[in-house]
């Protein structure tokens, strides 16, 4: 299974010969053209990545919360013009959490204020429901 949702996240990116990831989809719609608020070209790029974490979460592997931290990694360092967003952590931090690992959920969190990236209601709650369960 782990290989599938590698394929999905290389369906939407490959690699160019310096081995820098590039998006292989020049027609995503822009955020203007789903909701018409007038944003242009800020479709989001991570929902590859977002989809692959959530997938983590909902599995059975025991390993789930290693390999979505490890979507992470690559989203954060290995796709130039992709960012992660609150979205990216916020799913990771729930795979944490439902795989018994709240200090995991933690870190994933701290990572997140690290990266400037403003955490939201549901950042909150799942770290606060890692450490209740």
């Amino acid at each position: 299974a782990e290989h599938i949702l590698n394929r999905m996240i290389d369906l939407y990116y490959t690699t160019d010969e310096d081995g820098d990831e590039t998006s292989t989809s020049n027609e995503l719609p822009s955020l203007s053209s789903l909701e018409g608020d007038g944003l242009e070209n800020r479709a989001s790029h991570d929902a590859p990545f977002n989809s692959v974490i959530t997938a983590y979460a909902r599995s059975n592997d025991p390993y789930a919360a290693e390999r979505a931290l490890a979507v992470l990694q690559r989203l954060e360092e290995t796709s130039p013009g992709v960012e992660s967003t609150v979205t990216s952590y916020n799913a990771a931090m729930d795979c944490c959490a439902k795989h018994g690992e709240p200090g995991r959920a933690l870190e994933v969190f701290d990572r997140m204020k690290g990266k400037n990236i403003t955490p939201d209601s549901t950042s909150y709650d799942t770290v606060l429901n890692a450490f209740a369960r």
